[in-house]
């Protein structure tokens, strides 16, 4: 299933109000989610000139775009999203700050029963070989706190074309975790 799909199945299936879209790059999911009628924050250090976030995306009433390095958390806010979404970034990241550290920061924004969903790559990616400042990860690297529930994983492979790589082969995951809802979370 494409992500397009499984973001599309949520919307219709979740009451996703807010959503955190960080490694935002060009913001293409950041415009699908805020199409849903949700509230975004996007988050991108806009390193890339090819991944900037379009100048007529930060206009858009329903998304919040905000130019910062993940490397650099920012500090916990109040808000509570019910979506985050960590698509195509954490190989960019060393594997250690992305499991000690913006994991746990990623799941301590959710608001209960809201979900993360994130993207990654497996050792034996084409573009691993080559590049050698990716980081890639296995299912089991991905360990959660009680809170927390890995409701769907999945991995497939996908055919694609850029530079510097040109034709090649992705081999990817992708996890989906929800945070549990206490009961003290529930409206009666």
């Amino acid at each position: 299933m494409r992500l397009e799909e499984k973001l599309a199945t949520l919307f219709h299936h979740q009451k996703i109000s807010s959503v955190l879209d960080l490694g935002a790059g060009n913001g293409r999911w950041s415009i699908f989610c805020a199409s849903y009628g949700a509230k975004v924050v996007a988050i991108d250090n806009q390193s890339k000139p090819d991944q900037q976030f379009p100048e007529y995306l930060t206009l858009h009433p329903a998304i919040h775009f905000f130019q910062a390095d993940l490397k650099e958390l920012p500090r916990p806010c109040d808000q509570r999203y019910d979506l985050i979404l960590l698509f195509n970034v954490i190989i960019f990241l060393k594997k250690s700050f992305v499991l000690s550290q913006l994991l746990p920061y990623a799941l301590s924004q959710l608001s209960p029963g809201g979900r993360l969903c994130l993207t990654f790559f497996f050792a034996d990616d084409q573009t691993m070989g080559v590049n050698q400042k990716l980081s890639f990860y296995t299912f089991e690297d991905f360990q959660l706190p009680e809170d927390y529930t890995l409701t769907h994983c999945e991995e497939k492979y996908l055919q694609d074309s850029h530079p510097p790589y040109g034709e090649h082969q992705h081999h990817l995951g992708y996890l989906e975790i929800i945070k549990k809802q206490k009961k003290s979370d529930h409206i009666f």
